[in-house]
């Protein structure tokens, strides 16, 4: 069972939120997710859980004052 929920949010404010990162290690293995990491989260921006940078764990964040959603499936 997925506990992740897809969808492309926009910052309202400056807020900190965890985020996953992914590096590249090598031809065999591509990109590698590291843990969730404490990243500042800037206004305006969008991100798109598409993007392999862009899974970021909301909970600590409060909808329609941190962020807002702009595309739901």
């Amino acid at each position: 069972m997925c506990n992740y929920i897809y969808m492309k949010i926009k910052m309202l404010r400056e807020c900190i939120a965890p985020q996953m990162r992914t590096h590249y290690c090598c031809e065999i293995c591509g990109y590698i997710p590291t843990q969730m990491e404490p990243t500042t989260l800037f206004p305006g921006e969008e991100y798109n859980p598409e993007q392999w940078d862009e899974k970021i764990d909301l909970r600590g964040l409060t909808f329609k004052i941190d962020y807002d959603i702009i595309e739901y499936p």
